[in-house]
């Protein structure tokens, strides 16, 4: 029997990943929408009282001007215009993203201009962590593009070349499957190494959990103890079992690391917990982290990518891509009147937001706004963007070879 190769779990850590330029593109534009989804709601904060991070440092030089509060100015209609334009400027640097422009400017000021708003919200008295992993996932990207810089020692404002789009899905997977193990590491650092084996005592916070919402809801229908935390209750062994596989799996899901196989049977696996943890806690949800190991561990992309360049030429597969992106704005000009968006920008700044259908599992309210418009349209401009990189690419193949005699020696 052929022996393991245990290396070949470990052979990611130290081999940079390939990546085609197509691939490239479909993650930086998931990154991007992820980034356009968490800054849906507007800011609303106006004091800062328990400044935490930058704030900290701003507070610092005492002076009112340099504080956040601003984000969260409404103008004479009530409408929170410094953070509407604040906003619109990160669509705009999240466009030049997505396209592979000018990284070395846009991805650290992306990065900045992502934390500030965030560091608003948790400098009022609570921390609230989830918005932290996409913020982190681009100062990552950052430092990515300015070691891209000292390398080739230039500033490099063209789409990343082979190396760099290996280096930015590497350090990326890296920084969501960090971001699992630190976990792992807290756990036994504050449990003082107990962490399994009072992972039973989870049932409790089952049973907390359903009492807060039962103070918030005031529902008949929450005011009993849940059947799951009861079972668990009297089934200590097993709620160790369960629960403490979740804490397994974020400590092997290092191996994910440059791994594609790997990062995707840990990618679903990780989804597999998270949506667990929702249905066990009662809406307990991490749905930033379950988009990015959607995106960077499970692979999307990739499997996009690798089907489109399996069935199509290279130049028609990036025809399809901007045929299918091109009819998301367009299909706005075909929707009912009244009935959805009124400006393209808000049917838009709709398609983000049902990024959120994956955590609710609202999935007929997202069918409806897609079907049948969106779906015809997007079809008919991905199959003109076909035809028209067909044509392109024939007129390209009849450029280079010119006239046969001057191009083509005589027998």
């Amino acid at each position: 029997m052929k022996r393991i190769d245990w290396r070949w779990f470990v052979r990611g850590w130290f081999t940079r990943p390939e990546v085609g330029a197509l691939e490239s593109f479909l993650l930086r534009l998931a990154l991007a929408l992820i980034v356009a989804y968490t800054l849906r709601l507007p800011v609303t904060q106006n004091v800062e009282p328990h400044p935490v991070g930058l704030l900290r440092l701003l507070h610092w030089f005492d002076d009112q001007r340099l504080w956040l509060t601003w984000l969260a100015d409404k103008d004479a209609a009530g409408v929170y215009a410094n953070f509407e334009a604040y906003r619109g400027v990160i669509y705009g640097l999240l466009a030049l993203y997505a396209a592979g422009l000018a990284l070395p400017i846009v991805l650290p000021v992306l990065s900045v201009m992502h934390i500030l708003p965030f560091t608003l919200f948790c400098s009022q008295g609570y921390t609230h962590h989830g918005n932290q992993i996409v913020s982190m996932l681009l100062v990552v990207q950052a430092g990515c593009v300015l070691w891209n810089c000292a390398r080739k020692r230039q500033f490099d404002f063209a789409p990343p070349d082979a190396v760099l789009r290996g280096w930015l899905l590497w350090q990326s997977v890296t920084l969501v499957a960090g971001s699992y193990f630190l976990s792992v590491i807290t756990k036994l650092k504050e449990s003082n190494g107990m962490w399994l084996w009072n992972s039973n005592n989870f049932a409790l916070d089952m049973i907390k959990t359903q009492r807060q919402s039962w103070l918030n809801k005031l529902s008949p229908d929450l005011a009993g103890i849940p059947d799951a935390a009861l079972w668990m209750l009297q089934h200590p062994w097993t709620a160790r079992l369960t629960f403490g596989s979740g804490m397994i799996l974020e400590a092997v899901c290092i191996l994910a690391i440059g791994n594609r196989i790997l990062g995707f049977l840990l990618g679903i696996s990780l989804i597999v917990m998270h949506r667990s943890i929702d249905a066990l806690m009662g809406g307990v949800v991490f749905p930033y982290n379950e988009l990015l190991d959607l995106v960077f561990l499970v692979g999307i992309p990739f499997g996009i990518a690798w089907v489109l360049e399996k069935l199509l030429p290279k130049p028609l597969c990036w025809g399809a891509v901007i045929g299918a992106l091109a009819g998301l704005p367009l299909s706005w000009m075909v929707r009912t009147p009244g009935v959805h968006s009124q400006t393209v920008g808000d049917h838009l700044q709709a398609l983000v937001n049902f990024l959120d259908v994956w955590g609710n599992q609202n999935w007929g309210d997202f069918l409806n706004y897609i079907w049948p418009e969106v779906i015809a349209v997007c079809a008919l401009t991905t199959a003109a963007g076909i035809g028209i990189a067909w044509w392109i690419s024939r007129k390209t193949m009849d450029s280079a070879d010119g006239p046969a005699g001057l191009t083509r020696p005589s027998s």
